[in-house]
């Protein structure tokens, strides 16, 4: 989370620089989500035992809605730098009959927007710039129900959280509906490469008469998980 709001903060410095020479604009945007987790295996060592469900390596996907607020600098018909705070929303997936897995996604941009004008009123555009993410993750795993699923307290919950930077691009068209007011539809690619930490325990080495040779241990391993979020919106910019 501590990422985060420092990416929060960089956007905001990033475009205040802007703020003397640009005409600023206010961004809403209202879609929905597809995201896509390929998961590595989680395997308890030969020699310790994990927390976690074991799983062979699999593909968590699904879809949810998008939402994202933000703002702007137009700094000519050509160029603008944009910010925007997003909430992709949440994939939940089954991987067997007893886990289940969940990612949630959300992200900073920072980013500039390059337009191609078509008309007075309509263009193109294409985006680039720094996607500053934070994924939470699940596993729940069906524990002692004597038959009775109805529940909650069923499942056994082991959670995780991993964050980073990467860059992003998107694809939109803009329509002029008054002077300082367009709307939008664009698209959307955020690829992250993630990890899910798991917590090992081994246990002590005892010799001859159960002198400990070496005491137990615990480490964290880690998995690798790829998160690819596609986005598809509608949106408002308001100049001023």
């Amino acid at each position: 989370m501590n990422k985060l709001i420092k990416g929060l903060c960089a956007a905001s410095l990033f475009a205040l620089s802007f703020s003397a020479v640009g005409e600023p604009y206010v961004v809403l945007m209202l879609g929905s989500s597809d995201i896509e987790a390929d998961v590595d295996a989680i395997i308890a060592p030969p020699t310790g035992t994990i927390v976690e469900p074991e799983v062979p390596a699999f593909t968590a996907s699904g879809n949810d809605g998008y939402f994202a607020i933000g703002g702007g600098f137009i700094m000519n018909e050509y160029l603008a730098f944009e910010f925007l705070l997003n909430q992709y929303g949440k994939v939940e997936d089954t991987v067997n009959s007893n886990v289940t897995f969940d990612a949630k996604v959300r992200s900073v941009t920072v980013g500039v927007v390059g337009k191609w004008p078509l008309s007075d009123s309509f263009s193109l555009y294409a985006k680039t710039g720094l996607d500053a993410w934070s994924a939470d993750f699940a596993f729940k795993e069906l524990g002692n129900h004597d038959g009775d699923v109805s529940t909650d307290d069923t499942w056994q919950k082991t959670t995780d959280n991993d964050r980073g930077y990467s860059l992003f691009v998107g694809l939109g068209a803009d329509y002029k509906i008054m002077d300082n007011l367009s709307g939008f539809i664009e698209y959307g690619f955020h690829p992250y490469a993630a990890e899910y930490k798991y917590y090992v325990t081994e246990p002590a080495i005892t010799g001859p008469g159960g002198v400990i040779i070496e005491p137990d241990k615990s480490r964290y391993e880690a998995v690798d998980v790829d998160l690819t979020v596609s986005t598809f919106s509608l949106g408002l910019n308001w100049a001023f």
